[in-house]
């Protein structure tokens, strides 16, 4: 296990949300906190992220490719889909643009991209 620097921006057609701060690497998988959002990034075939406080969400990422994950609030579950329009991993940094449909419904345009460093400190 590794301790990482993150840097992180989602940008959907309204809004950007930023996060710089510190989590672990480990087998594949980056876990951090943010804000209260305990956060996953699984690297492996299928790019994932899962996020989860009050709800949980996982979304899928895989270029040029729909990949379906879930959606699960006190009220039900809803299942989610993600259309990689673009997908560019390299060694510390990942780059996705795709759509968000959940129940089949688009909700935006999102582009995320994530930086990483192994914290020396």
């Amino acid at each position: 296990m590794s301790k990482v620097k993150i840097k992180c921006t989602l940008k959907s057609k309204d809004t950007t949300h930023t996060y710089e701060g510190k989590g672990v690497l480990n087998n594949n998988t980056i876990i951090y906190n943010d804000s209260g959002v305990n956060t996953k990034i699984i690297l492996s075939d299928i790019i994932w992220l899962k996020r989860k406080k009050d709800y949980e969400i996982t979304l899928g990422f895989s270029n040029n490719k729909s990949v379906k994950g879930t959606y699960i609030m006190k009220e039900g579950k809803m299942i989610t889909e993600t259309d990689t329009i673009f997908l560019k991993k390299e060694k510390n940094s990942i780059k996705i643009k795709y759509n968000l449909k959940i129940n089949k419904v688009l909700v935006d345009t999102f582009e995320l991209n994530f930086k990483f460093t192994i914290d020396s400190i």
